[in-house]
């Protein structure tokens, strides 16, 4: 089924050889019309009175969700006696208009019987024709288009309601209720009568030079039609014809040119005004027969190009087993001079620009042709490559949309263009050295690109795919390097980064992410590992250049090498911007860090090291600091992300982040590690470590009990010396339950905590013994 691409342009009315009786403009503003309805009145809402300014606007955007909104514009006392008397039976109102809308809304002319006493529907609701995807809060900047009403027929009309005749524009933003809807703008209408009815319902029924129909009007002769690129009413009388149908195809018509046919209804004595409707005539490459011929560049430059059209294309009917549906298909030819060539879809314009599809066919037209190669519409494509081409040989392009939409005009230039052969780094086996930055500058890099390359066969990873993957290699100096993305241009700037271990062939993956910086640690000094870059698309053809860094991290940025405090108290104040981002919170958000929103590890961070020589206890400090960082203490480098046991958070709030009191073992390395949310990326800081005062003995743990745990309410505690006291901390450092207790035994009600993890410290004399505590 052919898609239907027209314009429909309505184009007004153009005086007959008499003069009308009636001929009437509304000439807003005129305080003679009224308004009525149920409608928020508020000039956000009601945003052009008809009474008080040149246009009539309701913007139930503005009304209120849910609301009821009906409200109508009603013309003055319209007397049609005498265009009655003169033979002129036939009403018509054009009206210059914007209207979006949904399904429920209606917008509709009516006239008013004074008989009766009700409104009547005067034709079908009156259609929107604003694109759907416009946002506006000021209905009438919306492009407007001219409506013109079905004809109304008075002939049967009787004294009192010729001599009372009304008009009104309704809109209801749904008559079954409350809703929130769009909107509409009508410039001021005017209001003729004819005695000879103008044909209506004027369509274009397919693309290019396909039928057009009309319906006629009553007691009319006959019809004049003029065919023309010309939209304005034609001057003079047009071809005679009996019949509603015209059939362009047969004219030889000029190709992708726009034309007008115009048609009037011929009466006994007069005609009627001229209607219009606009069509485009099929590109003249519609069929596979017709393809134009593209000149190859011979380079990757896309120097020479060919415009190209899809606005009235046809279904050429050529086999197609690939994604989308052709039937506005465009055909092109090109003659391989190399085995890899580049198809370039730029400039694309107008509708379905977002769902081009190109395919690449060899053989012959006529059902000879087999597809070679098929764009994804899925990935947004305007380019991909072609390889395992005969030179010589002749291959056909076709362009389409993947739709089966109507109304496409889409408008693109085209282009084949000859990459270069692929990089040498393209295998594993031809990886670039790189050379091993002594510290966290990257002074010295590595260029690479992913124009023309090619898989390598070395395994699928678990994020991307590899088709278009480049290699370099590097011999550790250090167990932590970092692998660093810079200077990244062309297409895609979407890159997957892989460090691997092993040799080409046996390779295993050590650390896979998208990121353009990365970390991999535990590496064997003097051992050589590979990297691999690639694009994440499947889609081939990439143009993406960029520099490669191999650096060290610096002491502070990793676990493997942190800043060692070596006695307390500590001070420092530092940035973690000097030292980077080598962690990432684990997936789901992990950080360790119960009791916050667990996206810690996310920015840079700064690593310390603290290895306590007596059982302790101390306090982690950072005064004012500004939101989304935190303090987190693992006990382990391969604890980070997972396993912290202490944490002090203050989500989006300033202020101190605090760790009191948090026990410690003499010989026990403790890693201490500052950190953001994603955002901030980097923060400066006063980092203060001091011990505390209260007891440095720890506690004869075969006589300590704690019991159970987790806990739902009650935690019992006993041990074999008094205990003076228990404080129970959150895992921001925040004390939420304190109790004396002077006994050895004792209870603590946490029925009023929420669930989660808590740091219970309980004193007995100079002892001190802090547990991990779960509350159900």
């Amino acid at each position: 089924m052919k898609k239907c691409y027209l314009l429909l342009a309505f184009l007004g009315w153009q005086a007959n050889s008499y003069s009308q009786t009636l001929n009437q403009p509304a000439n807003w503003p005129n305080s003679s019309w009224t308004i009525t309805g149920n409608y928020n009145s508020d000039t956000e809402a009601f945003e052009s009175d008809p009474r008080t300014a040149s246009s009539f606007a309701y913007n139930d955007r503005f009304s209120g969700n849910p609301h009821e909104d009906n409200i109508a514009a009603e013309s003055p006392v319209i007397n049609l006696s005498a265009a009655f008397a003169n033979g002129e039976t036939l009403l018509e109102l054009t009206v210059p208009y914007g209207y979006r809308s949904k399904p429920n809304d209606v917008l509709r002319l009516e006239y008013w019987d004074p008989v009766s006493s009700t409104w009547i529907s005067w034709g079908e609701n009156i259609p929107a024709n604003a694109n759907t995807s416009f946002v506006v809060s000021n209905f009438c900047s919306l492009p407007k288009t001219t409506y013109i009403s079905e004809t109304l027929n008075i002939a049967s009309f009787n004294p009192a309601q010729l001599a009372g005749f009304r008009y009104r524009l309704f809109y209801d933003d749904d008559p079954a209720g409350t809703a929130w809807s769009y909107g509409f703008c009508f410039d001021s209408p005017t209001l003729r009568s004819w005695s000879c009815g103008a044909p209506t319902r004027l369509t274009v029924t397919g693309v290019g030079s396909s039928p057009i129909t009309w319906d006629a009007a009553p007691g009319i002769a006959g019809f004049e039609y003029v065919l023309n690129t010309t939209s304005a009413d034609p001057v003079g009388a047009g071809t005679p014809t009996l019949s509603n149908i015209f059939l362009p195809s047969g004219l030889s018509l000029p190709p992708s040119t726009k034309h007008f046919f115009h048609v009037r209804s011929v009466c006994s004595t007069s005609q009627s005004p001229w209607r219009t409707v606009s069509f485009f005539t099929s590109p003249v490459n519609d069929n596979c027969s017709e393809a134009i011929a593209l000149t190859v560049n011979p380079t990757a430059a896309c120097t020479l190009k060919t415009a190209g059209t899809l606005e009235s294309a046809t279904n050429s009917d050529e086999p197609h087993a690939g994604s989308g549906s052709p039937d506005d298909d465009v055909w092109y030819t090109f003659v391989a001079t190399g085995a890899t060539h580049r198809i370039e879809l730029t400039n694309i314009t107008g509708n379905g620009t977002e769902f081009v599809v190109h395919e690449v066919l060899e053989g012959t037209c006529g059902g000879g042709l087999l597809s070679v190669h098929i764009s994804d519409p899925s990935l947004n494509p305007t380019s991909s490559s072609l390889r395992g081409l005969v030179i010589g040989r002749t291959y056909f392009i076709r362009v389409f949309t993947y739709g089966s939409d109507a109304n496409t005009q889409t408008d693109f230039d085209i282009c084949i263009t000859t990459p270069p052969p692929p990089p040498a780094n393209d295998n594993c086996a031809g990886a670039y050295v790189l050379t091993v930055n002594p510290n966290a500058t990257c002074t010295a890099v590595t260029a690479g690109t992913l124009l023309s390359a090619t898989d390598s066969g070395e395994g699928n990873p678990e994020i991307g795919t590899p088709n278009d993957d480049v290699w370099f290699k590097f011999t550790a100096t250090q167990t932590a390097h970092r692998v660093s993305l810079r200077n990244i241009n062309g297409m895609p700037r979407e890159l997957v980064v892989e460090i691997l271990s092993g040799s080409c062939g046996n390779l295993t993956s050590m650390r896979i992410n998208t990121s353009l910086t990365n970390t991999v640690f535990g590496l064997t000094i003097g051992t050589t590992y590979y990297v691999r870059v690639f694009s994440e698309s499947p889609d081939t053809g990439a143009t993406t250049t960029f520099n490669v860094c191999l650096s060290t991290p610096p002491t502070g940025a990793i676990c493997e090498k942190p800043i060692v405090i070596s006695g307390l108290p500590y001070t420092t104040n530092d940035n973690t911007i000097n030292y980077g981002d080598d962690y990432d919170f684990h997936q789901g958000g992990d950080s360790g860090c119960e009791g916050t929103n667990n996206h810690y590890l996310g920015g840079d961070e700064s690593v310390y090291a603290y290895t306590p020589t007596t059982n302790q206890s101390i306090n982690i400090q950072i005064p004012g600091a500004p939101g989304w960082t935190a303090i987190l203490v693992y006990p382990s480098c391969s604890a980070i992300g997972t396993g912290a046991i202490a944490c002090a958070a203050g989500d989006f709030l300033n202020g101190n982040r605090e760790i009191n009191g948090l026990a410690v073992t003499a010989g026990t390395t403790y890693y201490i590690i500052l950190s953001t949310q994603p955002a901030p990326q980097s923060f400066a800081y006063t980092l203060n470590i001091t011990e505390n005062s209260l007891g440095t003995q720890p506690f004869d743990d075969t006589h300590f009990k704690a019991y159970p745990n987790p806990v739902k309410n009650i935690l019992s505690l006993s041990y074999q010396e008094d205990m003076s006291e228990a404080v129970v901390f959150n895992l921001l450092g925040q004390q939420v339950l304190f109790k004396k207790i002077n006994a050895s035994e004792s209870q603590i009600d946490m029925s009023g905590l929420l669930s989660g993890t808590y740091l219970v410290k309980v004193h007995a004399g100079d002892q001190v013994k802090t547990l991990k505590v779960v509350k159900q």
